[in-house]
């Protein structure tokens, strides 16, 4: 492959598409021949010397080997904005929550028997309340961990096609960009990670075939009808009392 048109179309796409959203705020220079010359020479490296990936391989796989190559040798190309690829610290899983809340838990019960040993019954109620407050707040960061995790997996799964078994790329990477920027907020202003991906998922069921990026935020304002409208359903009331 002396240039990207006679590459294989996976390639190209992997060059063009995945591997630049993968590199996002980062950005490589469109105009540089010497990006197109390096990319398609690892690309051949990784096919036929190292055989990371197959003749057929999807581009998001071809990208995602691509960009193990770029962060080794970042300095090998030419960038319009400079990537950083400092390691980020590694999120809290639902696991490690759950172990610092027993953890936390089980110290704070061996405190709060000494103090009601002690015979102070206002020192035991104000440590049993900032207990439970304390636990409530870790098992809330729990739950919106582990909503964050099921919502970029569901988003990730989401691809469009162009035809049948025909993966169109740049409309399934649109409708992706789409999904990841829906937001809801708490009254405070906070981010409401559980109803978040509620919302995503309701968004995700109701998308048509032919989606796009406009397809999300319609689908988006339909659902805040929905919710108004049962907002604004009266309350039922009868003999017994309100319901």
């Amino acid at each position: 492959m002396s240039n990207l048109n006679e590459a294989p179309r996976n390639v190209q796409d992997a060059i063009y598409l995945n591997l630049q959203a993968l590199l996002l705020p980062a950005k490589l220079n469109p105009d540089a021949v010497q990006n197109v010359n390096v990319l398609l020479r690892w690309a051949s490296e990784e096919f036929f010397t190292k055989k990371t990936f197959t003749e057929n391989a999807a581009p998001e796989v071809i990208g995602n080997v691509l960009l193990a190559r770029v962060k080794a040798s970042p300095k090998s190309l030419v960038w319009d904005s400079e990537p950083d690829f400092t390691p980020a610290a590694p999120a809290l899983t639902a696991e490690d929550i759950t172990k610092q809340v027993e953890e936390f838990t089980a110290k704070e019960m061996k405190r709060i028997m000494r103090e009601k040993l002690d015979n102070d019954p206002k020192k035991f109620e104000e440590r049993k309340k900032k207990i439970e407050a304390d636990k409530k707040a870790a098992e809330d960061a729990k739950s919106a961990e582990i909503a964050k995790v099921e919502r970029r997996n569901s988003i990730l799964t989401y691809e469009a096609y162009r035809g049948p078994n025909r993966r169109d790329s740049a409309r399934t990477e649109e409708v992706q960009k789409a999904l990841s920027t829906i937001t809801y907020k708490n009254a405070d202003g906070s981010i409401n990670e559980v109803e978040t991906t509620r919302v995503v998922l309701q968004v995700l069921n109701r998308l048509p075939d032919d989606a796009k990026a406009a397809s999300v935020w319609k689908v988006v304002e339909e659902i805040k009808r929905d919710r108004a409208a049962a907002a604004a359903k009266p309350v039922r009331r009868d003999s017994l009392g309100d319901y």
